[in-house]
């Protein structure tokens, strides 16, 4: 792998690692923007970047993005290597369990949403 790849690789996890700060902002300005009443934009502004980042996040560790696998690196403190990529070592909850998470949790605030009715 180029020096450059290898660059843009570290910077995509980096990205995917830290980009839910980014997205929750971004939301609740573009709901508050478009006039929804107050807890909605709250509530929606949380939900929808998880619910995106878990349904990416499942999708690169489908197809074995590098990105994907360099930001799990990351957060589990260890040196990124876009190199030297190992899907097969890690497991299933290193893969997938922050995506379940998120998931679960986006979709129980969307219920929680409907049932009471903000």
């Amino acid at each position: 792998m180029k020096r450059k790849s290898r660059r843009a690789v570290i910077l995509l996890a980096y990205f995917h690692r830290f980009c839910l700060f980014l997205e929750m902002p971004v939301f609740l300005l573009a709901f508050l923007k478009f006039g929804f009443e107050e807890p909605l934009p709250l509530a929606l502004s949380m939900t929808v970047p998880l619910l995106l980042y878990s349904v990416y996040n499942t999708v690169g560790c489908i197809l074995k993005w590098d990105h994907i696998y360099c930001s799990h690196q990351s957060a589990s403190h260890q040196r990124m290597t876009p190199h030297n990529v190992r899907w097969n070592d890690m497991t299933f909850g290193d893969k997938y369990g922050i995506s379940i998470v998120f998931f679960v949790y986006s979709l129980l605030l969307f219920i929680a949403l409907a049932i009471f009715d903000f």
